[in-house]
This record gives structure tokens, sequence and C-alpha cells, in this order.
């Protein structure tokens, strides 16, 4: 809890600093796990949106999964693949992350209420899948491999780009590039079971 002359001394430092964009990171706390408790509930929510919501651009939800690889088929005949790390969000992420689509879209309401198979990928993804034929690998479907016997069938909603910087890039061969793992995006129902806030109605929330 910060008190209002700490709110206005940190609002005149920031803006001292040039500061005009602000991210606040609020996690679940999971003390039971039967039983996962938020830290930041439903009525802090509303009550930080009613005071900062004219200053709000967009709110942010995330989960990390299982990384893994996908395949073009279940029976993973074909050499072709793509290695990437699974990440449920909302499309307040995409906004937060400032993650840019080349093709596609995020995800609709339906989707993200319902814990669909909608899957946005990244660029290097489908070099590796469907070489680089972005436009072309909307509406695709393919085979996650988690691991353990644990698989899933995937449908490509969007493509966004992937940034990394010239650098890196630089210092990577062909294999290295071939074997980069990028995020997979999800919607964040389908990759956690924890307690969520309900963010239809918030800015750029829940509900797209």
């Amino acid at each position: 809890t910060i008190g209002a002359g700490q709110t206005k001394q940190m609002e005149e430092q920031f803006a001292g600093n040039g500061v005009n964009n602000i991210q606040i990171y609020m996690w679940s706390e999971n003390n039971d796990e039967d039983a996962p408790q938020l830290s930041f509930t439903q009525d802090m929510m509303k009550k930080f949106v009613n005071k900062f919501g004219d200053h709000i651009e967009a709110i942010e939800m995330d989960a990390y999964g299982n990384s893994g690889k996908a395949y073009l088929d279940a029976a993973k005949q074909d050499e072709t693949y793509a290695n990437f790390y699974q990440q449920g969000v909302n499309n307040g992420a995409f906004t937060v992350e400032n993650v840019k689509l080349k093709e596609g879209r995020t995800f609709t309401g339906d989707e993200l209420n319902n814990a669909s198979n909608a899957a946005v990928v990244s660029d290097k993804f489908v070099d590796n899948m469907w070489g680089g034929d972005y436009a072309g690998a909307i509406g695709r479907s393919f085979t996650a491999d988690f691991g353990n016997d644990q698989t899933a069938s995937y449908t490509v909603v969007g493509v966004y780009t992937y940034q990394i910087d010239a650098q890196s890039l630089r210092s990577m061969d062909q294999k290295d590039i071939k074997s980069m793992s990028t995020p997979m995006f999800v919607p964040y129902k389908n990759v956690t079971q924890s307690p969520y806030l309900d963010l239809s109605g918030y800015p750029d929330g829940y509900d797209p």
C-alpha cells in the first residue's frame, strides 16, 4: 500500500526522468497447491482501474507453460520441426510486450474464455515449419510435443515478428537459428488452472 504523499513523490521522480510508461507486475500467491490464491484480487483490480484507468493502456496476464517441439503431424514422421516455449496470455499482453503481428490476429473472446487450441507463433517458428510462408501458416495445425508422452494440437491464428538483436543474430549459424526456441502464445486459461482475474471491460483486457 502506497500513501498519497509517496505516490505524488514517485510521480514527480518519474516525470523528472522523462518516464511516461510504467509497468506494474502482479502474480498469484500459491501456498497450497490444491487451493492457489490470488494475491491481487478482483476488487483490488477494480479500485486500481477506477483510480488510474485514464492512464492505463493495457492490462497483461500471462502464465508460462512447458517448452517443447512442434511437428507437422502427430506421428512426427517428417523431420520438419520448431522449438518453442509456451506462454499463456490475454490480448493485453501483446500491447504490453509490444508484439508486432506479421499476419493473422490475436485471440477472440471465445478463444480466451474457452481455453481453445488457438496459437500465435513467431516468424522463426513459421520459417522452420512452413518455409517462411507467413500468410499460408494461418489456419494450419501442428502437434506440440512436451515430452513424457504429452502432446497437444494447435491451430495458428497469428504470426508475430520475433525480436532478436543483430549482434546475437550474427553470432548464430544456421543450426543455431534452426534450433532457436521462441514463445508460442496461447489463451491464458489454456496453460493454467490457477485462479485468474476476469479482465472483461478493462483497457485492452481479457475480451478483445
